[in-house]
């Protein structure tokens, strides 16, 4: 296990390839018990939502890591 925290730890010192976007607002929701993020942007379409599964296997990436990511993909779809 302190294999797995210093491999993560180590990954989310990295620095991530994205700019801010500061035009997606997040909002942090509990869903089922699971901990969420909305990514909304200024004007985000009425009719369709993304959703985006990250999959680091509960080991690596955080919000921290993939979160400006996921603003720009918000941004783009307007979902």
């Amino acid at each position: 296990m302190e294999e797995v925290l210093q491999s993560r730890e180590s990954y989310e010192q990295r620095q991530m390839p994205y700019d801010n976007e500061p035009t997606v607002s997040i909002t942090q929701a509990m869903i089922d018990g699971v901990n969420c993020y909305w990514f909304i942007p200024e004007d985000p379409s009425t009719d369709r939502i993304t959703i985006y599964v990250h999959g680091g296997g509960f080991a690596m990436g955080s919000i921290r890591t993939h979160g400006k990511m996921t603003r720009h993909f918000a941004k783009a779809l307007q979902a």
